[in-house]
């Protein structure tokens, strides 16, 4: 059991249980490709956002990117940051056994397993993500994806 996020703040164990576990996931992955992305909003009108990501392959880092957006939404910070890696990893890497996306948001991580169907405003920043993940299935550039929640 890893508890939940206010656990783990305040369990010293838990939080060392869980940075364990996402270590285990972390090294199993690193021959495959990986994708950390992060969103935020910032600000207390909560009007600057944007998100960031990095792409790594056997310990290297292929590419990275981060983008200012305009969204109130941390959840559409989030999508997109993974939906721009995913275009990237589509259009500009070479083939892959399997890419491991790694996402601090537990709603983003549900809407893109499909686990968790999104709401109207997030309706087209979803589809265009499974549009992505459904060519970079059938491209032979990947043939697994595995969505990580990772804790804070």
């Amino acid at each position: 059991y890893l508890g939940s996020a206010t656990e783990r703040q305040n369990n010293p164990e838990l939080r060392q249980r869980a940075h364990n576990y996402a270590q285990h996931l972390i090294q199993q992955a690193q021959a495959d490709t990986q994708i950390f992305s992060d969103g935020s909003v910032r600000g207390e009108s909560r009007k600057r956002s944007g998100y960031g990501y990095v792409i790594r392959r056997n310990d290297r880092t292929l590419h990275s990117a981060s983008k200012p957006l305009s969204t109130q939404s941390i959840a559409i910070a989030e999508m997109q940051g993974l939906t721009d890696a995913a275009k990237y990893v589509l259009h500009q890497l070479q083939s892959s056994r399997s890419t491991t996306f790694f996402c601090d948001n537990k709603y983003v991580v549900q809407v893109a397993n499909d686990i968790y169907t999104c709401n109207n405003k997030h309706f087209e920043l979803a589809l265009e993500l499974h549009q992505t993940l459904f060519a970079l299935r059938h491209s032979n550039i990947t043939r697994y994806f595995y969505f990580m929640f990772v804790f804070n």
